[in-house]
C-alpha cells in the first residue's frame, strides 16, 4: 500500500503495483475501491494506511480468551473460503458461546458479493429469527 502511495500516478499504476504483492485479484480490486487521486494528483487511500501499518500485529494477534460475548452471534462463511478454519471453531465457541456458523455454497471470502441472493436470504432469516 505504501508503494502505491509513493509511485502510483493512476489507478492503472496502482493496479500494477498491487498485483506484484497481492496474489488474489478480488483482494486487489477490493483495495482499489479505496484508491483515489487527490486534487494535487497524489495517490491516496480512503482508509488509514498508517493506522493499519501501526496496528497490524495487534490485528493479526490472538484474541483474549476472557473477552466473550454471550449474545447470539452468526458467522457467515463461503464454502470456497478458508477464512474460518476447523481449528478456529474452539476459539469462536470460547469467545461467542452462543454462535452459529452458516456456510453459503459457491461463495468465497466476500460472500455478499459472490452469492448476493443467498447472503441476503440468510440475513433476512437471521433478522426474522428463523435460524
Amino acid at each position: 500500500l505504501n508503494q502505491v502511495l509513493l509511485d502510483a500516478k493512476s489507478r492503472k499504476d496502482a493496479n500494477k503495483i498491487l498485483v506484484k504483492h497481492v496474489n488474489d485479484m478480488a483482494t486487489v480490486n477490493f483495495l482499489l475501491k479505496g484508491f483515489y487521486l487527490s486534487e494535487d494528483k497524489g495517490a491516496k487511500f480512503k482508509f488509514n494506511v498508517k493506522s493499519l501499518e501501526k496496528n497490524i500485529n495487534y490485528m493479526l494477534g490472538s484474541l483474549k480468551k476472557h473477552n466473550n460475548f454471550n449474545g447470539m452471534t452468526y458467522f457467515i462463511s463461503g464454502s470456497k473460503s478458508n477464512y474460518i478454519q476447523k481449528s478456529d471453531i474452539k476459539d469462536i465457541s470460547n469467545l461467542f458461546p452462543r454462535n452459529k456458523i452458516i456456510q453459503i455454497n459457491d461463495a468465497g471470502h466476500w460472500v455478499h458479493f459472490d452469492a448476493k441472493e443467498q447472503f441476503l436470504h440468510t440475513i433476512k432469516n437471521i433478522l426474522n429469527n428463523n435460524l
